[in-house]
């Protein structure tokens, strides 16, 4: 089974139980985020947590030291820190508080000359370390290779390891991290609802939604899948079931049977 991810979707035959618990609301709020775009869920999710705001998204701008610290800073609730000095980032910037706080916390610290850098761009083998520093520092197996493997510094392997087996970060294509490459702010919102919504075993996770796939179209099938949820419904309940094909999506009775029976007064949709 897997958890859905903010991907483009694509077309594959399969049945999937979703059962939705807290998902972002409207439209994004951003005047340039397109609907239907990749990252629209993901722009919401970070609007609504204040992570991101302003009337502009700008997804296509590089995404910035300063700004991903930011980000975390605000995910965590925006805590008070005592203010750490850096050359480059005045004590009155508004990014003063989260620099303090990612370099506190051991996220994302500073350059060997003192400055923090904050209007560098990220690249995605530093956007791998910084998440899973923040993740605090868990241990990860080396999966296959990347064609580029060679290329990611020392300090990002384990790192890039994690994003990958948790699907934090996946390749580009060719089999490569390209880790050397800069994100923008839609990649970057991609990445962070991903980790904090799909990824995370905190307070986000248990409260939005997830999607749990399997090929095996059969009673046993949606059964597994259901129970990969290690979750017991109450309450009122509506439960949608879908194949994932295009055209007619209807189940069959003896398909769905045993998990309509499994649930008290469930409403099938």
């Amino acid at each position: 089974c897997s958890a859905a991810a903010v991907t483009e979707p694509e077309q594959e035959t399969g049945m999937g139980l979703a059962i939705p618990l807290s998902e972002p609301t409207g439209t994004s709020g951003f005047s340039d985020v397109p609907v239907g775009a990749y990252y629209e869920a993901a722009a919401n999710w970070c609007r609504e947590r204040g992570i991101f705001s302003g009337a502009l998204f700008s997804p296509d701008r590089p995404m910035t030291r300063a700004t991903v610290a930011n980000a975390l800073y605000r995910a965590e609730g925006s805590p008070s820190v005592t203010v750490t000095a850096f050359p480059d980032i005045p004590a009155e910037s508004e990014y003063a508080n989260a620099a303090s706080w990612s370099a506190a916390n051991g996220v994302m610290s500073g350059y060997a000359d003192g400055r923090f850098g904050g209007e560098d761009p990220v690249t995605r083998q530093q956007m791998a370390a910084v998440l899973w520093r923040y993740a605090k520092s868990p241990a990860a197996e080396a999966g296959e290779d990347f064609a580029d493997e060679a290329s990611i510094a020392s300090y990002a392997r384990t790192a890039v390891d994690w994003a990958r087996a948790n699907g934090v970060m996946n390749g580009k294509e060719g089999n490569r991290f390209d880790p050397a490459g800069t994100l923008t702010r839609a990649q970057t919102a991609a990445i962070l609802y991903r980790y904090m919504v799909s990824n995370n075993s905190g307070t986000e996770a248990s409260n939005t939604p997830m999607v749990y796939m399997t090929k095996d179209i059969s009673p046993e099938g949606l059964m597994a899948v259901y129970k990969a949820l290690n979750w017991t419904p109450s309450g009122k309940m509506a439960v949608k079931l879908s194949t994932g094909e295009p055209g007619s999506n209807y189940l069959r009775t003896d398909l769905i049977g045993e998990l309509v029976q499994s649930l008290d007064e469930p409403t099938i949709v």
